[in-house]
């Protein structure tokens, strides 16, 4: 009896060694026309149609199939896999999440240097990622991956860490909810079309830093809405000497966003990138003023822009600003005569007319030497027309007010001429 139970134990040892060697990498190729990531005839390993479905010890590799947007290989059911390895190389490769997927390792899109594309539209259930979500769109290749509905939970999100030549990489939000530790890496080198991590709807909620600019890159955040959730440092612009980049950050329209940690915009060189600020309009509807709870530094290479809307002019009040818990600095450094930039301006649709917007307050407000940027135009003096601004570090308000023209202030006390006659006729 002894014997046989050991016979039994050894039996089972053994079968499960043999499933960890049985590991292998799955390719796809859609050998029954469905595009279906569960149907077993789809899969080929090693030259061969597999036994099984790929499961949570197998990688992935989707590089050699080509689709297009109308038949997106289709994911219905629960998977788990160790790592999808490339979804695009050097064919476009269409992939629809409509159920759990688990990624032990990384997710990578794009990864080698050919110009194809690899997309991913995450409509419903849970994709957890282990590892990375990498994005790499090489040469004139294009990485996206966009998030309708369920949850996304992954550990980092890498947009664009390959080496470039006219790429496309972006993330888009228009609902779910996207939980991740950090955002690193973003970029490659200076000849990216575009990188970009789009929050439009939905929840995005992130536990550690997040940087946006790498390697002399315009690295894009922009957020026409959802709610946003930085549990960290947002920083703008890398300022390391090492990858130095640019990073822009917008909010518009409905965004929704706190940042917990520290906000950090520009660089304290030139040689290491410059960050950019956009408040894009009123915090008309669901819109809120970004909200910095740790401070806000505006480094030596920084512009800080504000676009009035006539939603904005007709409610000065309504315009978005930034709001600091506790100090807002603006750097300005004598030795290399940089310093924070700022340029206000009136949107497309919106008539410049004259008014006063409040664009950052702060508990604590410091200003070496914010100055407006040289593509705005300044007032100067009686007669002329203009930006002015003022940074008012007894309250810790910044604010910018439009001066308009001597024939337009003339007719606004022609108006009020006219109207106070018509008063005293009444009486």
């Amino acid at each position: 009896m002894k014997s046989m139970k050991t016979l039994v134990a050894m039996v089972v040892v053994a079968a499960l060694v043999g499933t960890a060697a049985d590991a292998a990498t799955y390719v796809f190729d859609n050998d029954s026309g469905d595009y279906s990531w569960h149907t077993l005839s789809n899969w080929d390993v090693g030259g061969s149609d597999p036994l099984v479905l790929p499961g949570v010890a197998d990688i992935v590799d989707m590089r050699n199939f080509t689709n297009d947007s109308a038949h997106p290989v289709t994911i219905t059911s629960a998977v788990s896999v160790d790592s999808i390895d490339r979804l695009a190389d050097p064919d476009p490769t269409y992939l629809e999440i409509n159920a759990d997927l688990t990624i032990t390792n990384d997710f990578n899109l794009n990864r080698d240097d050919k110009a194809d594309v690899g997309y991913v539209i995450h409509k419903s259930g849970t994709v957890s990622i282990g590892g990375n979500l990498m994005f790499s769109a090489d040469r004139d290749g294009s990485s996206t991956y966009k998030i309708e509905g369920g949850t996304l939970s992954v550990t980092q999100i890498n947009l664009g860490r390959g080496y470039d030549d006219g790429g496309v990489d972006q993330f888009i939000q228009d609902g779910g909810t996207v939980t991740a530790t950090n955002i690193g890496g973003f970029g490659g080198n200076s000849h990216s079309v575009l990188q970009e991590y789009q929050l439009n709807d939905g929840s995005a909620t992130f536990s550690g830093d997040v940087r946006f600019g790498w390697k002399t890159r315009d690295v894009k955040y922009t957020q026409t809405g959802g709610t946003a959730v930085f549990q960290g440092t947002l920083e703008f612009a890398t300022d390391s000497t090492s990858a130095p980049g640019n990073g822009i950050g917008t909010f518009s329209a409905a965004a929704d966003t706190t940042i917990q940690g520290q906000f950090l915009v520009g660089s304290t060189s030139l040689a290491n990138g410059e960050g950019t600020l956009i408040l894009d309009g009123s915090v008309t509807g669901a819109g809120t003023d970004v909200q910095a709870q740790g401070g806000a530094d505006f480094a030596e290479y920084s512009h800080f822009e504000a676009i009035i809307d006539s939603d904005a002019i007709t409610t000065p009040s309504g315009m978005r600003k930034v709001a600091v818990t506790g100090t807002a600095v603006f750097m300005y450094d004598a030795v290399q005569g940089g310093g924070a930039l700022l340029k206000p301006s009136f949107d497309g649709a919106a008539t410049p007319t004259p008014g006063t917007w409040t664009i950052l307050t702060a508990d604590t407000l410091t200003d070496e030497g914010l100055a407006f940027d040289p593509a705005v135009d300044q007032y100067t003096g009686p007669g002329d027309t203009g930006w002015t601004f003022n940074a008012d570090t007894t309250n810790g308000v910044l604010t910018v007010t439009y001066v308009p023209e001597p024939a337009s202030l003339a007719v606004l006390g022609l108006g009020a001429v006219g109207l106070l006659i018509r008063r005293r006729r009444r009486s």
